[in-house]
């Protein structure tokens, strides 16, 4: 018998296209002839196919004029990093072989994106980046969801969503100075991936608030605002200043901002570091502080200035005058005046008696204290003798003017040495000529002679 080669071949639909879910089953069934009958192989992406618990592959025969054949390749539950790929069926025999391919798709959720990074943090919000996955999961990706986590609360929350193709996104609404973790999920038409998620993140600007403004202090001022004057904060922050900030506060009051350089009120700028601070209430004590500011925010304040007194700059000396007139001390007592003079800038003094110039001796001390709006004139006589009584006079000068205060000193000299009774032990029946003033005598005379008094009127009205 002759036995006729016939060149293998498969008949139609042959191998085509499948596409399918992850976890559904798949199968070819290819019918096939060929003289003498062929050896059958599968291969996926040029590896032959073994069969396992997931796959089988079958074989059947059926004699008609030519003896065709059937194999059937069935794959389980489909995974789509197993089974993806394409799927070539070989026929081999003597008559001639033949090959045909189909691609099997199993779909699935996408891998997780790649490298999320954050590339720019700021104390209020995060700009993310990532890369697209490396697997699709066999179908487009639709949109990227973006999760995040304040790790004080330790809860995951939906921040925000774009759009493939974009791969990068804005996380807003942070707390400064709180530490996140992000999330990103890519999302095709059969789920989402799992996420890919960044290191903790704190929300904090790379720039900090500059440091204190130095050395502010007051180089002018009149009776209703003062000019200041500052230096730079040693350290920017990493940003460059944008103005500064002037605050203020009475003596009772608390600090709030009383001017902002660079802004439509002030006529200062930040390269002049100097301002002059209006709205001051004359008689008011004030003190001031610099505040530098910088895109991360407000620095620390500074030191505060020296209380300051709202008053003129210049004014002439003006005297209590109330502090003069008559002063009576008794011999070898001391004297003290004590007066206070207004007058910007504060007044220099000098005392006079009987035309002559008193300076500080053994008998005279003579002190000036100066304060804000004037100055205090204090004049000392040690110890006062008979011979001080007389006027003296307080002069008060500076650049705008003077004034004067004439005062009078009377010295009480003490009682001579005498026989008089009543004052030297309060005998009210004394006849002497003697006189004097109760203040003389002793706390225990005076009580004497105050009760020896009232006898003598009770008796005489007992008499009537």
């Amino acid at each position: 018998m002759i036995f006729l080669a016939v060149k293998a071949f498969i008949h139609q639909p042959g191998m085509y296209d499948i596409e399918l879910k992850k976890g559904h089953t798949f199968r070819y069934d290819i019918w096939f002839g060929g003289e003498p009958p062929p050896i059958v192989t599968w291969e996926r992406n040029g590896m032959v196919i073994a069969p396992d618990e997931r796959i089988s592959m079958e074989l059947f025969a059926k004699k008609t004029v030519y003896c065709e054949r059937n194999t059937v390749l069935t794959v389980k539950k489909a995974d789509r990093a197993k089974d993806t790929g394409t799927y070539k069926i070989r026929l081999q025999c003597e008559g001639g072989s033949f090959e045909a391919t189909g691609y099997v798709n199993v779909l699935d959720v996408p891998s997780k994106p790649r490298m999320v990074r954050p590339d720019e943090v700021r104390a209020e919000h995060v700009k993310l980046s990532w890369g697209a996955p490396e697997d699709d999961g066999g179908t487009p990706i639709l949109r990227y969801l973006i999760r995040m986590m304040d790790l004080d609360c330790n809860e995951w929350i939906t921040a925000c969503e774009v759009n493939s193709p974009a791969t990068a996104a804005t996380v807003k609404n942070l707390k400064p100075g709180h530490l996140y973790r992000f999330e990103v999920y890519a999302i095709n038409k059969e789920g989402d991936s799992e996420p890919a998620q960044t290191e903790p993140v704190k929300a904090e600007a790379p720039y900090k608030p500059p440091s204190e403004p130095r050395e502010p202090g007051i180089v002018d001022f009149d009776n209703k605002s003062v000019t200041l004057r500052w230096n730079k904060p040693t350290e920017d922050g990493g940003r460059p200043i944008t103005h500064f900030i002037i605050q203020k506060k009475d003596k009772f009051g608390g600090w709030f901002d009383a001017l902002i350089t660079d802004d439509d009120n002030c006529a200062a700028t930040i390269e002049e570091l100097e301002a002059r601070v209006p709205g001051l209430s004359e008689g008011k004590w004030y003190q001031f502080r610099i505040v530098a500011v910088n895109k991360a925010g407000e620095s620390w304040p500074s030191y505060e200035t020296k209380p300051h007194l709202a008053r003129h700059k210049n004014l002439a000396p003006t005297i209590d005058k109330g502090a003069g007139g008559s002063k009576s001390v008794k011999v070898n007592r001391m004297t003290v005046w004590r007066i206070n003079v207004k007058g910007e800038p504060p007044p220099a003094f000098s005392w006079w008696k009987d035309g002559k110039k008193i300076e500080s001796n053994e008998e005279y001390q003579v002190e000036f204290q100066e304060y804000q709006g004037g100055s205090t004139a204090i004049l000392q006589i040690l110890k006062t003798q008979m011979s001080d009584a007389g006027t003296y006079t307080l002069r008060g000068e500076n650049r705008n003017g003077s004034d004067k205060v004439d005062l009078d000193l009377v010295v009480l000299d003490t009682a001579p040495d005498c026989e008089c009774e009543m004052l030297k032990s309060a005998n009210l029946d004394c006849r002497c000529s003697q006189s004097f003033r109760t203040s003389e005598l002793s706390p225990q005379l005076q009580i004497a002679v105050d009760f020896a008094g009232e006898n003598e009127r009770t008796n005489g009205v007992n008499g009537i």
